[in-house]
């Protein structure tokens, strides 16, 4: 298909998978449609985003036209869906809550994966005590109230001029009801205030990499043969896997299965390109179970005619900023191609208005985390709309725009090399 110099791309396809997020693609459809109108206040690129429909239980997609300086892209837009998947592990409540956290916390300091999550970036690593933090301190306001309630609960009580005695098996069990009301508080705050959200994460990746979610085995396989069946028969300039937070380790064993089928898929018809957006992807590969991940990771990491760019911001603690997510992992170079994912920094801070970043932004890292998604107040190269619907590829898009390779602010220490399988864990 014939291009101008100035367009790489007139036709695309993008395969976008989200983090972890029990909303599904009708959040991500409207999400889509409205910051595109803003950002295209900047950009100059006029947007037209159709209507979403869904095109099996697996997958819902939408349609995107623009124009920009006179030329024309059409994009298909398909969200590969996994969210009902995340809304069966959020359920969970009670003791079975608790002791979820009590074996995924257990687990990572066992591995010796939180000690590498710390020594790679400590923003991280701080994020993912948040959750230790509130369940520490609501435990301990509900085990301060149960004693409280239980020392000065009075022996016997008057009712009707008759003086009753007050059991102390009965002191104890409302004692023991206050106890679990003031944390069954603590879960209701959940919904305002998401400081549970990264235990999910980590209970996720912990049961993924051990085997303990074959659904989610399976849906990758299936997303996979998606990916595969599309790319066989496209006529497009452009399939582009885009992949947001714990999304990039769905797309980065998705894709691996793609690769194996076909290991030349890439180097042959529409230019395949690889984005990952506020990755976690050492969350998991940490983890001594991980072989899978990290045989994805060096199957997606070697000679194969893909264009990886991964974009993180390092005011995001909720992913690993500029952390290559083949060298952390601790891969061998002789495996992988000589530069192949390329690291870019997104500065939020420079993107908006300095009365907007201290008012909606400033140490709201989780706000930040979905930034990527959305529109700026500034122009920037960063802007994901003209990423997924503009009319260059992502490898011409960011061509001029050197990899931040060997950034070490968040780094304490020298890594260690790859932990050893533990024995047989106790949970």
């Amino acid at each position: 298909m014939e291009t101008s110099p100035e367009q790489s791309v007139r036709r695309r396809k993008v395969f976008y998978i989200s983090g972890f997020d029990p909303k599904g693609p009708a959040y991500y459809h409207a999400l889509y449609a409205e910051e595109a109108q803003k950002q295209s206040r900047l950009n100059g690129m006029s947007i037209e985003v159709g209507d979403a429909r869904r095109r099996n239980r697996f997958s819902t997609s939408w349609q995107v036209q623009t124009s920009n300086n006179a030329l024309q892209t059409r994009t298909d837009y398909e969200v590969l869906r996994w969210d009902d998947i995340m809304r069966s592990r959020m359920r969970r409540s009670g003791p079975a809550f608790y002791w979820d956290a009590l074996r995924t916390y257990w687990l990572y300091i066992h591995t010796g994966a939180l000690w590498r999550i710390l020594q790679t970036s400590y923003p991280a690593f701080l994020a993912g005590l948040y959750p230790i933090v509130f369940l520490t301190g609501f435990s301990g306001l509900a085990a301060f109230a149960a004693l409280a309630a239980y020392a000065s609960a009075p022996e016997s009580i008057r009712l009707g001029g008759t003086v009753w005695t007050v059991p102390p098996v009965v002191i104890a069990v409302l004692s023991a009801c206050l106890f679990v009301c003031v944390l069954s508080l603590s879960r209701k705050l959940e919904n305002k205030i998401p400081y549970f959200w990264p235990l999910y994460v980590y209970s996720f990746a912990a049961d993924h990499m051990r085997g303990r979610v074959p659904e989610m085995d399976a849906r990758i396989q299936q997303l996979s043969r998606e990916i595969l069946d599309y790319i066989t028969r496209s006529e497009d300039d452009e399939v582009l896997i885009a992949s947001h937070s714990n999304g990039t380790v769905v797309a980065v064993l998705a894709f691996a299965a793609v690769l194996r089928a076909d290991p030349d898929i890439a180097k042959r018809g529409p230019q395949v390109s690889f984005l990952t957006l506020g990755h976690s992807i050492p969350l998991c590969s940490f983890l001594p179970q991980a072989t899978a991940l990290r045989r994805a990771l060096t199957d997606l990491g070697g000679d194969n005619g893909i264009a990886w760019v991964d974009i993180t911001a390092p005011r995001d603690a909720a992913c690993l900023a500029l952390t290559d997510p083949l060298k952390a992992s601790g891969l061998s170079a002789e495996n992988l191609a000589e530069q192949k994912s390329k690291l870019l920094c997104v500065p939020v801070s420079q993107l908006f208005s300095p009365h907007t970043f201290r008012k909606t932004l400033l140490h709201r890292w989780l706000r930040i985390h979905f930034r990527y998604l959305m529109a700026y107040e500034r122009a920037t190269p960063f802007d994901y709309f003209m990423i997924t619907a503009g009319p260059l590829t992502l490898a011409k898009r960011f061509a001029d725009i050197p990899s931040k390779d060997g950034f070490a602010k968040f780094r304490l220490l020298q890594q260690p090399k790859m932990t050893k399988r533990p024995s047989e864990h106790p949970f």
